[in-house]
């Protein structure tokens, strides 16, 4: 069972491969990349000031338009995910297996993309969390300050 986390006043457990669908995978996304809610990453106004644009075809995600700026944004902009085609559930899937260390090759045949989409995802997102050494945190790394 996967660690229960709070979003918008109810209970949300992070996915697994047992409750893995699309909805909880959305509200995972949106509290992991959008902890202070999901804006408008043009103008940043907040998603209650913006209307539903489309849906996209492959990926199925929400597109709001921006009724400020007339910008367009989803759940994946301004992320390690933005311009990528993964429905919510592959994205979950990756970014689990990326910070649990699963093989690319083990993980791109699972998830249902290319070895290159994970591998520059996995840059991405390490790029973006410099914090984060897949499971490690600096202070546990090898690159541990010598004066502390």
């Amino acid at each position: 069972m996967g660690q229960v986390q709070t979003f918008s006043g109810r209970t949300v457990e992070a996915p697994t491969s047992e409750n893995l669908d699309e909805e909880l995978s959305i509200l995972w996304l949106l509290r992991y990349f959008h902890p202070t809610g999901l804006r408008c990453p043009h103008c940043h106004a907040d998603q209650t000031k913006a209307r539903i644009f489309r849906q996209t075809k492959k990926s199925h995600l929400t597109v709001y338009r921006c009724r400020h700026c007339q910008g367009i944004y989803n759940i994946y902009s301004g992320t390690v995910l933005e311009g990528r085609y993964l429905r919510p559930t592959q994205a979950v899937t990756l970014l689990h297996g990326l910070l649990g260390g699963t093989a690319m090759t083990t993980l791109a045949h699972k998830v249902g993309v290319s070895r290159q989409t994970v591998y520059e995802v996995r840059n991405a997102l390490r790029a973006d969390l410099p914090h984060f050494i897949f499971g490690k945190s600096l202070a546990d790394s090898h690159l541990r300050d010598p004066n502390s």
